[in-house]
């Protein structure tokens, strides 16, 4: 399985185009990398600091997966 992850800081951030544009940018990747959509998971962390990560609860289920070794690929933006 491949993995997008995307993140905003903010409420405004989250309410603009942030994390759509993100999504967009992640899904052009797919394509580029000729990866089917049904092999990724975008997985989304709204409002969130970039200064810790266990209160990421997206981003932790995805070092989760990769401990697991279900990963293949991940892009994140």
């Amino acid at each position: 399985m491949f993995y997008g992850y995307t993140r905003v800081s903010n409420e405004s951030q989250i309410q603009g185009q942030s994390l759509d544009v993100q999504k967009q940018l992640l899904e052009n990747q797919l394509v580029l990398n000729d990866i089917p959509s049904e092999n990724y998971t975008l997985l989304r962390d709204g409002g969130k600091s970039g200064r810790r990560t266990d209160n990421r609860e997206e981003y932790q289920y995805l070092v989760e997966e990769i401990t697991k070794g279900n990963v293949e690929g991940v892009f994140i933006y």
